[in-house]
């Protein structure tokens, strides 16, 4: 992994849709990984993940704010209205909480910004908050990188297969489940 490759991956899972299909954590932990293994610095993957997804918020951030009337954003609105509300209750109730809180739920992540823009949050008060949000997530996920390797490191080879193998499964599992419910909810 380049760090050139990280820097990309956290400003892309900053942007609205496009975060959806990047996976900017993943590539987080891996990055702090292969710190831990002496491929990289872990201060120097911080520092970049912390400037690539604040740049991804940004911008993300900036075209919800511009495009507040926009006829197609107003489309997307009406479809996603539930998800939509919430994030903007929260927003309006919890200030730059929400938006430190919302660089941790996954695919929610890469919208809070776009929302917080269409919602006209104040920009100062995105901005620290937003620094202060991707300060934690990158600083967090690249440590459980780190940590994840050390601890993949002391155990046996076989375990350590064993441990990936039902951490697979598990996943899997979780994604069927939530396709079905998907389903039935349609």
């Amino acid at each position: 992994m380049d760090y050139a490759v990280v820097f990309l991956l956290a400003l892309l899972e900053g942007l609205a849709i496009v975060g959806l299909l990047v996976p900017g954590s993943t590539a987080v932990a891996a990055a702090g990984a292969a710190a831990q293994a002496g491929y990289l610095e872990i201060r120097s993957v911080i520092a970049l993940c912390v400037l690539g997804a604040f740049l991804g918020d940004s911008v993300s951030y900036f075209l919800g704010r511009r495009l507040h009337d926009w006829p197609r954003l107003a489309a997307w609105r009406q479809k996603h209205h539930q998800g939509i509300e919430r994030t903007e209750h929260a927003i309006a109730r919890w200030g730059g909480l929400a938006i430190v809180a919302g660089r941790f739920f996954g695919p929610t992540r890469a919208f809070v910004p776009l929302i917080a823009g269409n919602a006209q949050m104040p920009i100062a008060l995105f901005v620290v908050s937003d620094i202060i949000g991707v300060v934690i997530w990158a600083s967090v996920t690249a440590m459980v990188g780190e940590e994840g390797f050390k601890f993949f490191e002391r155990l046996p080879s076989e375990w350590s297969l064993a441990i990936v193998a039902v951490g697979l499964v598990a996943w899997a599992a979780w994604a069927w489940s939530r396709r079905r419910k998907r389903r039935r909810r349609e």
